[in-house]
């Protein structure tokens, strides 16, 4: 019996987790998308500082931001299907390094320290069991 209960709150507990995923990518994506280019010219100006030790091909850069509002979208939605959450909770794993790695270009090292809890938010979710549906509880 205790080990059913355990299992129930480990299924709940990735429920809720990635529903915090799923808020903070669809959130971040959209408002990226009703910035009217504000997110995409402010980011490209950060990456273009001449005091920069690190610089990155502005077109790389620029193609980046300019697809960062989608995938964010896309795995914030992709987290919904219980099917597939492993994988898209890799690709919210690969995609919060990426960020990592942009703000340590940008010499923003508490934005790095920050990108942390969320990569290990996305493995958390992808070690914990889940319920078969958003809309019932396993009995198992």
């Amino acid at each position: 019996m205790a080990e059913t209960f355990q299992l129930h709150y480990a299924k709940d507990s990735e429920r809720l987790l990635r529903a915090a995923m799923i808020v903070t990518e669809v959130t971040a994506g959209v408002s990226k998308l009703f910035s009217k280019g504000g997110f995409h010219r402010y980011y490209l100006g950060l990456f273009q500082a001449p005091e920069l030790r690190i610089h990155l091909p502005p077109l790389l850069v620029s193609a980046f931001l300019a697809a960062t509002p989608f995938i964010e979208i896309g795995i914030g939605l992709g987290l919904i299907w219980t099917a597939q959450r492993r994988h898209f909770a890799t690709a919210f794993c690969v995609f919060f390094m990426a960020l990592e790695f942009g703000h340590y270009v940008m010499e923003q090292w508490s934005a790095v320290n920050e990108m942390i809890p969320f990569i290990l938010l996305g493995a958390l979710v992808i070690l914990l069991p889940s319920h078969a549906s958003w809309f019932r509880r396993d009995r198992d």
